[in-house]
């Protein structure tokens, strides 16, 4: 380490009294930084690299960049100007030393006194020399030892004269303690040669050397370029590559490039004039069914040289790519335009692509092929559980039989797991409603979106015997073990007609998988005839299994209460659906009789299931019927006037009556109550007098009677 006399002046006189502050209280202090990497630019400035010290407080000043071209004596200057960002972790330092030798740098922490720096490291300088064919390469490595964090490899690199980009010849392991290379070259005429020699770090930056060049001078002839033919995936997923053949005698080898990182990279060397292709699998390249691979194949000379500027015209891999849809029942295949197929330049070589299939790991078979500019193709109505499996191949448009294939992609085409069973079980009126309730009795697994793919039920309904079916709702399946369904209809009118139901089970894409049997609402009208019997008549309950074991027959007067009126069983051929009801016996109520209809399912159904089915509730209505005596004795047995009837309205009824002198001496608005024969609570004189009664049925009609009655006394 190089003493600097004057920086540590102040440091030695501070010793005795840093001694004794430490020995009352340990103190942190900021290091210095650690130098990572040196790089070195074309016109020989620097770019240091490092990392800021770990502890850091309100002390810090800047950081103090020293360089010298000599290690041990120096001198160390300063490079201006300090850093004073304690974040900061590189600096370009302006100077063209760096081409000429080695420059050293450190860095000190300024925190009003220097702290202790880390070590010097040197930039990489590279010297090139060239004998006989040999190109030697040395350089020295920016610190003894190497910093743990460096890789274990130097890379070197040669830039091409023809195309001015580097290309990677070698590495070799820092590890060892030389740090040189033989390049063994020939060209067939005068060329100079650039190189330059890198290490990264594992921080993520990289120190650069110089770049340093030689001449040589050879004999005069340059290989041509090549030409590629096709570069193909088989379906090992490996990558076929092929050339023509060069028509110089004195090529001896075929160099086969990937473009790696944007940089062209060897990867293979083949040997031999008539040795025009080449399978490189995943060891060598990247993955053919990941993305599209670039190559370029160059041609090596006797010499033997070769001519990375004469690279052929770069081919990709066709990679092919599915999108598939279950629910369009569609698998879109699209891959990349193929380029320079046998050497024509672009794509005018292409004569289109052919689309291949094999069903179930059975043969290749063309299913389409497409134009030169059409790079997709989308196979349709995949509504057959299988696996199918693609790959795409370009042909030319001249020579057919020159071809490049691509990738292997394949799709297992999934159609949902129809149902075991599936079972209406009724289609009821809601009672007191204009509702309607649906409920189904669904297969457990197909319940379960997770394990069959069932996704949905749709409630169907149908206004007429012959089909008519339309969608009501649709909800979706429930995501856990159950196995039943419920749907509330409230857009009919179930007491007007009677409605078909069905319940469709549907996968996720509303694809239908399974239908359950019909379920036929019952509709109920109601009759009242003048000879005291209520005709019912209704439609039978569809479609359970074994069809209704009964109907119950409900009734209701006036809507109070209902009770069973009684219990029919249907036999097959004879049975009407029709039922009188004789209300001869009915000495109460207003005349409206309320109806509905109970079917009760047989048990023999194959589910174990008995559900019932309510009809809508009908009603009847009977015409009151009224008997008015003539005469009365308040005195007597017959004490009260008042009209004696059935089925009145008590809402409607009106009792008035009138003396001759037009004099209203009583009225009533109360069925029950008639008149004793007073006015003003005097009883009135025998006679005649008149009544006119007002009363409606419990339909709404309006009746009017008008007569006389005696008093007698």
């Amino acid at each position: 380490m190089i003493f600097r006399t004057k920086k540590y002046l102040a440091l030695l006189l501070l010793i005795p009294l840093w001694g004794g502050l430490s020995r009352i209280k340990a103190q942190q202090v900021i290091q210095s930084p650690q130098i990572h990497c040196l790089a070195v630019d074309g016109m020989g400035g620097v770019t240091l690299t490092w990392t800021p010290p770990p502890y850091m407080d309100n002390s810090f000043l800047n950081y103090q960049l020293y360089s010298s071209t000599n290690y041990t004596s120096g001198p160390y200057n300063a490079v201006s100007p300090d850093v004073t960002n304690p974040s900061a972790t590189s600096y370009y330092a302006n100077t063209t030393l760096a081409n000429s030798g080695k420059v050293f740098y450190y860095i000190e922490t300024d925190t009003g006194q220097y702290t202790p720096i880390l070590d010097t490291f040197s930039t990489i300088y590279l010297t090139v020399t060239h004998l006989q064919g040999v190109v030697e390469l040395t350089w020295n490595a920016i610190h003894h030892p190497l910093l743990p964090s460096s890789s274990i490899w130097y890379k070197i690199y040669r830039l091409s004269r023809y195309n001015n980009t580097w290309f990677l010849i070698d590495s070799l392991s820092s590890q060892s303690a030389r740090v040189e290379y033989f390049d063994t070259i020939q060209y067939c005429d005068t060329v100079s040669l650039r190189y330059r020699v890198e290490i990264a770090d594992t921080t993520g930056c990289t120190s650069i050397s110089n770049i340093s060049d030689t001449v040589i001078m050879q004999e005069v002839w340059s290989p041509p370029q090549a030409i590629m033919d096709t570069v193909s995936v088989n379906p090992n997923g490996w990558v076929d590559i092929s050339w023509s053949k060069s028509q110089k005698g004195n090529v001896k080898y075929y160099i086969i490039y990937e473009l790696l990182n944007n940089v062209w990279t060897p990867i293979d060397t083949i040997t031999g004039i008539n040795n025009t292709s080449v399978s490189l699998l995943f060891a060598k390249v990247g993955n053919a069914d990941s993305a599209s691979l670039s190559f370029v194949v160059a041609l090596k000379d006797s010499c033997p040289n070769i001519n990375p500027g004469a690279l052929s015209a770069p081919q990709r891999t066709l990679f092919l790519k599915q999108t598939p849809d279950r629910c369009a029942q569609t698998d879109v295949l699209s891959w990349n335009s193929y380029e320079n197929l046998a050497g024509s330049t672009g794509g005018y070589g292409i004569g289109g692509y052919h689309v291949y299939v094999s069903i179930n790991g059975g043969n290749y078979n063309l299913i389409a092929t497409t134009g030169r500019g059409t790079t997709s193709y989308t196979d349709s109505n995949l509504n057959t559980p299988q696996t199918r499996c693609y790959y795409v191949q370009v042909f030319d448009s001249i020579h057919h039989d020159t071809t490049a294939s691509s990738n292997i992609v394949c799709y297992t085409v999934a159609t949902a797991l129809k149902p075991d069973y599936d079972y209406l079980n009724d289609a009821t009126v809601v009672q007191n409603s204009s509702e309607i309730e649906v409920d189904a009795y669904i297969d457990t697994l197909a319940s379960n979106i997770y394990l069959s793919g069932a996704g949905y039920y749709a409630l169907q309904r149908s206004a007429d015997s012959v089909g008519g079916f339309k969608t009501i709702t649709t909800i979706p399946a429930p995501h856990h073990f159950t196995n039943h369904v419920s749907f509330l209809d409230n857009t009919a009118n179930p007491n007007r007609q009677s409605y078909r139901y069905q319940v469709i089970t549907q996968d996720s894409c509303y694809h239908n998988l399974d239908t359950t049997n019909l379920g036929q609402t019952m509709y109920l009208t109601a009759v009242g005839n003048s000879d005291g019997i209520n005709t019912l008549t209704w439609n039978e309950y569809q479609d359970w299994y074994g069809g209704p074991q009964y109907y119950a027959i409900y009734r209701s007067v006036d809507g109070i209460t209902y009770n069973v009126l009684t219990t029919i069983a249907p036999n097959a051929g004879t049975f009407t659906y029709t039922y009188p009801d004789n209300i001869k016996n009915v000495t109460q109520g207003q005349g409206t009789f309320y109806y509905y209809i109970m079917a009760a399912e047989n048990s023999s159904n194959p589910y174990s299931l008995i559900d019932t089915s309510y009809s809508n509730i009908a009603r009847a209505y009977q015409d009151p019927t009224v008997y008015i005596p003539d005469a009365f004795n308040p005195k007597g047995i017959n004490k009260i006037f008042i009209p004696v009837g059935v089925f009145i309205d008590v809402t409607g009824y009106d009792l008035v009556i009138i003396n001759r002198w037009g004099e209203v001496l009583f009225e009533s608005n109360m069925p029950d109550v008639g008149w004793d024969g007073t006015f003003k609570g005097k009883l009135v004189e025998e006679g005649v007098y008149v009544y006119l009664l007002t009363y409606t049925s419990s339909k709404g009609e309006y009746f009017q009677r008008k007569g006389t009655v005696t008093l007698l006394r």
